[in-house]
């Protein structure tokens, strides 16, 4: 009895101390610096020694988990730095992307503005080019209208510069006739002197031819008082006559030279109204280019809209993901304050 007595003592012993051993671990890791590198040593082969080797599996086991936390927790703080740093840096580029989104947006309302004046100003000179257009074309009509008139006139003093000539020879023949009349009254005037010298020879019997030789002498005097007056009417239409050739020719020539001007004016009235056609018709089409433009710069606005509002939400991205990261960094930490209460 007495051994086993003896027996049962050494074994309690034996039980207390292993149980003692235990209680000191589990108090280290419950309230303790948490040392999981600490086991509970195997003194027995009985339920105690089982006990104490389960209870270092559990804490081999816990020691691998918080090794692995541990690992983990670095590896997420790297990735929060990581995820931080990206973020800020996805912060900076949305902020940047919006910044030149709004100023890409100013630059193209100026466009617009600028395509909407150029529009307006090139509708109003079109308007200008085809009133100026017409109004060439009146003055077209004006000067070939002036043309045929001119011509006209130009034809009607050459025929008045052939009448005059026509007159001018006509007068030179009529001088002819006064040179053959004066030369008759002349040889009359030489006939009733002579007459009268026969009248004065013959005395008493010469006094009927005295009276003829003095009706001789009398018509003879009339006739070259006449011609005389007939020469000097002829003479001064002859030099009216010159003198409105000259005037009609000299009209003419001018006739001709506003003529040939209003010629040249009519063809560079034509290819200025040409030009300012087919100026109107590039200033149409160039209109039709800034109504493109437009559309464009509106196709343009709206992407500018839609890449602004995707901005924005990346913006909202990046502030949840900021805000997540934040978190993440503050669960972290606590995980991490958690961790480092175990010795691994």
């Amino acid at each position: 009895i007495a051994i086993i007595f003896l027996l049962n003592m050494f074994t309690v012993k034996k039980l207390r101390t292993s149980l003692f051993n235990l209680k000191i671990i589990t108090a280290d890791l419950a309230e303790g610096d948490g040392d999981l590198t600490k086991r509970a040593p195997v003194e027995s082969k009985d339920e105690a020694g089982d006990i104490a080797k389960n209870l270092n599996k559990f804490i081999e086991k816990i020691q691998k988990i918080i090794q692995n936390l541990k690992f983990s927790i670095d590896k997420s703080s790297e990735v929060e730095t990581v995820v931080q740093k990206a973020t800020n840096k996805t912060g900076e580029t949305v902020d940047f992307q919006i910044q030149i989104i709004n100023k890409n947006n100013n630059d193209l309302n100026k466009i617009k503005s600028s395509v909407e004046l150029t529009r307006y100003s090139m509708q109003s000179s079109t308007e200008a080019i085809k009133e100026t257009g017409n109004d060439l074309n009146k003055i077209t009509i004006v000067l070939m209208e002036i043309i045929e008139q001119v011509t006209e006139i130009y034809q009607e003093t050459q025929q008045l510069i052939k009448d005059a000539e026509d007159l001018v020879r006509n007068s030179q023949k009529i001088e002819e006739i006064i040179e053959i009349v004066s030369s008759i009254s002349d040889q009359t005037h030489l006939l009733a002197l002579n007459a009268a010298i026969e009248a004065s020879r013959a005395g008493e019997h010469g006094k009927g031819f005295s009276v003829v030789a003095d009706e001789m002498q009398d018509i003879s005097q009339r006739t070259l008082q006449s011609v005389k007056t007939v020469d000097e009417v002829v003479r001064e239409v002859l030099r009216n006559v010159n003198d409105l050739k000259f005037n009609i020719q000299r009209s003419s020539k001018k006739s001709l030279k506003v003529s040939d001007s209003a010629k040249s004016l009519t063809v560079r009235t034509t290819d200025l109204s040409n030009n300012l056609s087919n100026t109107q018709q590039n200033a149409i089409a160039a209109i039709k280019d800034t109504s493109k433009i437009t559309d464009n710069t509106n196709s343009l606005e709206k992407s500018f809209e839609k890449l602004k509002n995707s901005s924005q939400q990346s913006k909202e991205v990046e502030i949840e993901l900021r805000k997540s990261a934040k978190e993440l960094s503050i669960i972290i930490e606590k995980l991490n304050n958690e961790v480092n209460k175990f010795k691994i």
